[in-house]
């Protein structure tokens, strides 16, 4: 027991010194130099093809759970999108996940204050708006693609949000959109929209925010040329946030500083118990077969 107690001090050190230091345990990761990696197709798509004030469907297809990962990624994308003005409207084909998209505007308003930036004229209804819960599963996001106005937007509380300044006469299938962004941390889901909208999509990019674990099954679709890019897990939430630091302003350093180095360490001690434990196990079963001999 004294053994397990040390463990988990140990554990617990190394994921909050470096916060609470400001230590660098682990170098900034270094953003790729292949213009084809996913991520770099990610970034060039938001900062290059989309024009300001673009209108972005944000899928937030993502367990309540998986919060602390996928935010990490998912928010310096969130602040880009604010900082081009782009009107965002926000889905979900889970109802655990539906109120997800307020938690990533309001993380990316923290994000701006923190380095001096003032975005309260981002407004609901102007630049925002929920379009709620997508059921159906595979049928409904076919369905979606197809007609959108028919399957979601429309409530007692909100009314037709599909005839807001925002969406009038804009939107008749997916493909209207100028971007379609999902975030998920499950492969499955993530196929799910590839698969049944990719045949609306036409010339609309999709892309995608997964966890590490989701990542390396949702990269192929990269290479066929069905996503037009990809974010995976913290590494690449701290890549963007580096890839997206402004003219003339300091790296924020903000995953980096609070996550990065932090789970880095975690990892490193995680890995060091499980070679002493093994070494230790090993000796004891010499020594135990020492004492039958």
């Amino acid at each position: 027991r004294s053994v397990r107690w040390a463990l988990f001090a140990i554990l617990l050190l190394a994921v909050l010194l470096p916060a609470v230091l400001g230590s660098r345990v682990l170098p900034v990761p270094r953003l790729p130099a292949d213009p084809n990696n996913p991520f770099n197709q990610f970034y060039n798509t938001i900062a290059n093809t989309l024009a300001d004030e673009s209108l972005v469907l944000v899928i937030t297809d993502y367990q309540p759970g998986f919060a602390g990962e996928i935010e990490q990624a998912a928010v310096p994308v969130i602040a880009h999108l604010i900082r081009k003005n782009a009107r965002m409207a926000f889905l979900s084909t889970s109802p655990v996940s539906v109120e997800m998209g307020e938690r990533l505007l309001q993380k990316a308003r923290q994000f701006y204050r923190k380095n001096g930036q003032d975005i309260s004229s981002y407004q609901l209804g102007e630049h925002y708006l929920f379009l709620g819960y997508l059921p159906g599963g595979a049928a409904g996001v076919k369905a979606f693609a197809e007609q959108p106005q028919k399957l979601t937007g429309v409530d007692a509380l909100s009314g037709n949000l599909w005839q807001t300044e925002m969406l009038r006469d804009k939107i008749a299938n997916i493909s209207d959109f100028h971007a379609v962004v999902v975030i998920t941390d499950d492969p499955d889901t993530g196929r799910l929209w590839i698969e049944q909208s990719g045949s609306q999509m036409e010339k609309t990019p999709l892309l995608m925010i997964t966890s590490a674990q989701a990542g390396p099954m949702i990269q192929p679709y990269t290479v066929s040329g069905q996503l037009s890019g990809l974010v995976v897990g913290l590494e690449g939430g701290a890549l963007y946030e580096l890839r997206d630091t402004q003219p003339g302003q300091p790296y924020p350093g903000h995953i980096k500083a609070l996550y990065w180095d932090g789970f880095g360490a975690a990892w490193l001690v995680a890995l060091l118990a499980i070679f002493f434990g093994a070494f230790w196990s090993l000796v004891q079963h010499l020594r135990a077969r020492k004492n039958v001999t």
